[in-house]
């Protein structure tokens, strides 16, 4: 189709006998020059994959410039996962990272993983994970599992914890581990960026109350 929403049942047939040429062949499409279909695709996929307390409005992802990109990974015009990640300092910050759920534990998302990092070149490699070690935690055997997702794709913990939004996680890093003023400086830039995200999504919130 031409507004991006192509044929999904047909490849979810074909998915388990050309898993090997999927994977090769993903390419990424900027999330804000997306045709309509993949929009709707994007915000469905975001809704699925995080609960409420960790999404930020859904217009934000389509919104690009020097810091923030959204990249949507896709196999012959169909999104299969997306990427929305920061850059600043020689640093690049995963800070979303999903598959669509029909094609999940086919390697896809290690897939996504290692294309998103071939195209941060010249950065360290940063991401949150749910700490495993939080105490009372519902989702344990996932927080584990996703872990272990990261340790197979070469990520390393890094030991450092924080609480984000009443959430535990642990700092995931790949390549390197920026020393200690290089981060401060980094993190400056994620609460800027927080700070201005906040009231973006304010003033959406505010607009759709007066509309």
């Amino acid at each position: 189709a031409r507004d991006g929403a192509c044929s999904g049942d047909v490849l979810r047939k074909q998915v388990p006998e050309m898993t090997q040429m999927v994977l090769s062949a993903l390419e990424a499409h900027q999330a804000s020059d997306a045709p309509a279909g993949m929009r709707q695709w994007l915000c469905r996929a975001y809704a699925e994959a995080f609960p409420a307390v960790e999404r930020i409005t859904p217009e934000l992802l389509f919104k690009r410039d020097l810091r923030v990109n959204c990249l949507l990974w896709c196999h012959a015009g169909q999104p299969l996962g997306f990427t929305y990640y920061l850059r600043a300092h020689e640093i690049a910050y995963l800070w979303y990272l999903a598959v669509d759920a029909a094609y999940r534990g086919r390697g896809l998302g290690a897939a996504i993983l290692g294309k998103w990092a071939a195209h941060q070149t010249g950065t360290a490699l940063l991401l949150h994970a749910e700490s495993p070690q939080e105490q009372g935690a519902d989702n344990l055997v996932q927080r584990q599992r996703r872990l272990r997702f990261y340790e197979r794709a070469g990520w390393q913990r890094s030991g450092q914890l924080s609480v984000w939004r009443g959430i535990s996680f642990e700092l995931l890093y790949c390549r390197r581990l920026p020393p200690a003023p290089e981060m401060e400086r980094f993190w400056a830039a994620v609460a800027d960026l927080e700070e201005e995200r906040q009231a973006e999504q304010d003033a959406c919130c505010t607009g759709a109350k007066t509309s």
